[in-house]
């Protein structure tokens, strides 16, 4: 018996049918990037896409007519099928979205989630690795490097490599140019360790916008150290300790234990200008300065708890001439005497209640808002 000839096999098998080359460089180096191709490399790539499809709808009736599958064929319509591929992601529509469409598709990615910013393990750094051009534009944007999330207590970054932390909110920050920052912390119990970081995100102090901190005291007394009226571009702030809400509402500290903010006053908030918005909750308003120009005359929007001080509240609500929106955490009983609080300016009031201790309506029943629209 005569040996099997291979050669011949494939020649009798390739009569009529022609395999493509593979595409030119021009057109491959179109892969490396984003942008939309010309209108002459737009012309050949539709006449290789026409090339391919035919040569596999050809192997394909082969197949079909002979069923003969010879492996060198199989790798033949492996290429044929990722050139394919490769070619029309090349004409995918999202090439000629314009950079402005782009950069508002980031910005939302951005904002959707709060991500790390010590870690390259997010949805940005992802965006950036995807071709040149999105890279350079990613690269290229302030804004989209404006967000500073640091989590002392979850992020694992932050518990177990410092040295890197710091060196990628340091790149961050230097990506953030000039442009103002909305700055989260989160470590009710700062670390001695943590403080490189966070001296290296105090370094940009002079262009906080906004600054929402879950931590502890020992973290307003790191935030005491930053120069005199380093706070002036501030105008949202959110102060509050979950551990000390927790145990504050669980009744867990004993009457001989120490309120961590008993009888002690930060004035790290001392200068803040251009302050618009704050909320302070369970923390007492008495721990922390506000300027007071700022306080009476700017602030459009104040959230707060009554637990304790609801007399102070009571005093100093009529006396922000600027407020606009209010927010009361309703988790402490009024007195049956206590006058009428008067707030004409409020438009938009918002009462939440603790743990089903029905006082909203007693709360309301003492504020006069006669020009309230949402409630």
């Amino acid at each position: 018996m005569e040996p099997y000839n291979t050669s011949f096999t494939n020649e009798l098998f390739l009569e009529g049918i022609s395999i493509p080359s593979s595409p030119s460089l021009d057109v491959t180096m179109m892969l490396t990037h984003n942008f939309p191709p010309s209108d002459h490399i737009r012309v050949v790539i539709l006449r290789r896409i026409q090339e391919y499809e035919c040569f596999l709808l050809s192997l394909n009736y082969e197949y079909s007519l002979k069923g003969n599958k010879e492996s060198f064929l199989s790798i033949e319509k492996t290429k044929a099928q990722s050139h394919l591929i490769d070619l029309k992601s090349i004409l995918h529509p999202i090439h000629y979205v314009p950079d402005d469409i782009v950069l508002e598709v980031f910005t939302t990615v951005v904002v959707s989630g709060k991500e790390s910013s010590v870690s390259t393990d997010t949805a940005l750094w992802a965006c950036s690795r995807v071709c040149q051009r999105w890279r350079a534009l990613v690269l290229a944007t302030p804004s989209l490097w404006s967000d500073i999330n640091l989590d002392f207590d979850e992020d694992i970054c932050l518990k177990r490599h410092l040295q890197c932390s710091q060196r990628l909110l340091a790149e961050r920050l230097n990506r953030s140019g000039d442009h103002l920052l909305d700055v989260f912390i989160r470590g009710p119990r700062i670390r001695p360790q943590s403080n490189r970081v966070l001296s290296c995100v105090l370094s940009s102090v002079t262009r906080w916008q906004s600054l929402h901190v879950d931590a502890g005291p020992g973290m307003f007394k790191v935030l005491e150290t930053c120069p005199k009226r380093s706070l002036k571009n501030l105008q949202r702030l959110t102060i509050t300790d979950s551990p000390y809400a927790d145990s504050l509402y669980a009744d867990t500290y004993l009457e001989d234990e120490e309120d961590p903010y008993g009888d002690v006053v930060f004035k790290t908030f001392r200068y803040t200008p251009n302050l618009c918005q704050f909320s302070i909750s369970p923390l007492p308003l008495a721990s922390f300065v506000l300027s007071a120009n700022a306080l009476y005359n700017k602030v459009k929007f104040f959230s707060v708890n009554l637990l304790g001080q609801w007399l102070e509240i009571s005093d100093l609500l009529p006396m922000m001439l600027a407020l606009k929106s209010v927010e009361i955490l309703c988790d402490e009983e009024w007195e049956d005497d206590d006058d009428i609080i008067h707030l004409p300016s409020i438009s938009c009031l918002t009462l939440s209640d603790y743990h089903e201790l029905g006082l909203i309506p007693e709360t309301y029943d003492k504020l006069d808002v006669p020009n309230v629209t949402i409630l």
